[in-house]
């Protein structure tokens, strides 16, 4: 986990607001998954709308 933030901080000063917005809300998901707080959904359905996001607004920010 320890790793997962370094690297969300690492896209907050690399990258854009937006970008930085969709991996902060990827890795609260991934955190939400990990200590049970998914509300009784499956990990891949929590993970899928934030990794979507997440994967979109890399590849805007690449192009």
């Amino acid at each position: 986990m320890d790793e997962l933030w370094v690297c969300e901080r690492l896209i907050h000063v690399l990258f854009g607001t937006v970008m930085h917005e969709r991996a902060r809300a990827y890795v609260v998901a991934i955190d939400d998954v990990l200590w049970g707080e998914s509300a009784g959904v499956s990990m891949g359905d929590h993970l899928r709308g934030p990794k979507i996001a997440f994967l979109d607004a890399a590849r805007a920010e690449l192009a």
